[in-house]
């Protein structure tokens, strides 16, 4: 059973004590434990720990503040409660040793609404154990679909949750980012970016700046707050005047990948001809790097930044340094069949050898990538040694797939199967995958052993991502709609 603390301020105090009888009648009344006023500060040992947010609650010394700090610090669940019409505290308003409550799922509770705000609570607080919410799932607890949200656009191309994990932004192919709160899966607002489909998005470790890529063709970086314009970076004019001159109509101009470091200081684009060319921010500088033979679908810096792994419809992950663009391992699947070109081009998603995503485990030791042949395989990042190869994906589907330009609406197209997208939940316990066969399926980050499978998409999944404290998966299709799966 879930053991559950309560934390408040006096200003919540007339919700935390019918908090406190209600929990306690649910999970049973050793579970569930909350502070007099008269009690020293200090934190017991709990799974989890519920922060009551008023309209007055700011960040200063008293014992909610310890309170709060350490179970951060434990490794406990934090999970905010909004009472009152309160807001979400900002990072920026934060001391570093609260900073991270920012970036947690916020819950609310609701006078008019409590019994049902409530029920909501205790169910989750009786799901979870004192692990971390992916590492549960990893242990057996199933996610369920929390909230689906149609955002009235053909496809959703790809998603990104803000760092605060308060909104997921969705790239769609009508050149559109929206940016959607988790908390309702209302319109928050939207970039109109581009005069055609969004091929990628990124957005800085910061949560200021969001970062585009389109089939249009160009590379553009906006301020996440307020959705205004910041540039167009350099390197793009340059390359796609050169390119339109030469292969008008063509592909090798288009940018089908972004990755933003993890300092925020550096943007790499994969290109359709190959290239991967990167920008250092604070002085423009402009770096191009050669080594693919087709275009780069899919881009990830390790964790400490010093590395950037690509993958290609050529069939391999480069991984290369990022100070000076040297090689240091080639990722082969010996399980793809050779590249033919002109044979299967007309797979609007890849053919069958093509790599098509590719991301570093949050601790930087290994890599997984999704392959057109509708396998997942997990390498080791110091030597490009192949841990696991995942099957599971149906390889044999029909979709439909509803583009703004190039196919035509609901015109159905035989798929291969292939795996379009993979995300490693932040503790690395779980590896999530998107594929054509509409489905989102979850793995073993250790053994590869399949967990769960996701259905309730109409179309071929083209984006998965976990929320900052591993609570909510997000997935985006050709359906048009944004699924949140929580535990």
């Amino acid at each position: 059973m879930t053991d559950v603390y309560i934390s408040h301020r006096a200003g919540a105090s007339g919700y935390a004590y019918p908090l406190l009888d209600a929990l306690r009648e649910r999970l049973g009344d050793s579970h569930v434990r909350m502070r007099d006023g008269d009690e020293s500060a200090g934190l017991p040992r709990c799974d989890a720990m519920i922060v009551l947010i008023d309209r007055g609650w700011t960040a200063r010394a008293d014992p909610v503040h310890t309170e709060v700090a350490t179970a951060l610090r434990r490794g406990v669940r934090v999970i905010p409660v909004l009472v009152q019409g309160a807001t979400m505290p900002q990072a920026s308003d934060l001391p570093g040793d609260l900073a991270p409550l920012a970036g947690r799922n916020n819950e609310i509770l609701r006078e008019e609404a409590w019994n049902r705000d409530l029920d909501h609570l205790a169910e989750m607080l009786a799901g979870l154990t004192a692990d971390h919410p992916a590492i549960t799932a990893a242990n057996g607890a199933r996610l369920r679909l929390a909230r689906r949200i149609p955002t009235g656009v053909p496809a959703v191309t790809s998603l990104a949750f803000a760092p605060d994990g308060q909104t997921v932004l969705a790239g769609g192919s009508d050149g559109t980012v929206r940016v959607l709160r988790v908390s309702d899966g209302m319109l928050s607002r939207s970039i109109r970016a581009h005069a055609d489909r969004i091929t990628a998005l990124s957005i800085t470790p910061d949560g200021r700046t969001v970062a585009t890529a389109s089939t249009d063709p160009m590379v553009r970086t906006w301020d996440a707050g307020n959705g205004t314009a910041r540039r167009q970076l350099d390197g793009s004019a340059k390359w796609v005047a050169w390119a339109h001159r030469r292969f008008s109509g063509g592909v090798l101009e288009v940018v089908f990948a972004l990755s933003i470091s993890p300092a925020g200081d550096v943007i790499a684009a994969g290109q359709g001809d190959g290239a991967v060319r990167l920008w250092w921010l604070a002085d423009d500088q402009f770096r191009k790097r050669t080594g693919h033979k087709d275009r780069v679908t899919g881009l990830d810096f390790s964790p400490d930044g010093r590395l950037i792994a690509s993958a290609s419809w050529d069939g391999t992950v480069l991984i290369r340094s990022v100070a000076d663009g040297s090689t240091v391992l080639k990722l082969t699947d010996p399980h793809l069949p050779d590249p033919r070109p002109g044979l299967e081009m007309a797979h609007h998603l890849g053919p069958s050898w093509a790599v098509s995503a590719v991301r570093f485990s949050p601790d930087g030791r290994f890599l997984a990538t999704a392959s057109g042949n509708g396998f997942v395989r997990v390498w080791r990042a110091a030597d490009g040694a192949a841990v696991l190869a995942i099957e599971g994906h149906d390889r044999d589907v029909m979709s439909s797939l509803r583009l703004a330009r190039g196919l035509g609406l609901g015109e159905q197209v035989p798929m291969m199967g292939g795996v379009r997208a993979v995300a490693y939940a932040p503790d690395g316990s779980v590896l999530a995958s998107g594929a054509d066969d509409h489905t989102v399926r979850l793995w073993h980050g250790s053994t590869g052993a399949s967990l769960q499978i996701l259905s309730g998409h109409t179309g071929g999944v083209t984006s998965v991502a976990f929320s900052p404290d591993g609570s909510l998966l997000a997935s985006g299709a050709w359906d048009g709609d944004v699924r949140l799966w929580a535990l």
